[in-house]
């Protein structure tokens, strides 16, 4: 999730310019920046997986495709583990 900017100033008498619309007005108020603030971390995994296992997901239905995404995932973190444990 990306945080909403406040693209243009607030009208007279008002400190905060209100979000338009109703799902930004909620992710305004839910918005986390604890969350936010490990995104880099997460794309740097997502980019370690693409190039390691390819960039394609050759699943025909949603469920196939699902469980291809999360054996990359376990292959992944096992890779990881093994590098970690036998690394000098």
């Amino acid at each position: 999730m990306i945080p909403i900017r406040n693209m243009a100033r607030p009208s007279k008498g008002e400190s905060t310019k209100k979000a338009r619309g109703f799902y930004r007005g909620v992710m305004k108020h839910h918005f986390s920046r604890e969350v936010y603030s490990r995104r880099s971390l997460v794309e740097t995994v997502n980019s370690m997986v693409k190039r390691k296992m390819g960039d394609v997901v050759y699943g025909k239905s949603e469920t196939s495709r699902h469980k291809e995404v999360l054996f990359r995932c376990l292959a992944h973190n096992l890779r990881r583990l093994i590098d970690l444990k036998y690394s000098p």
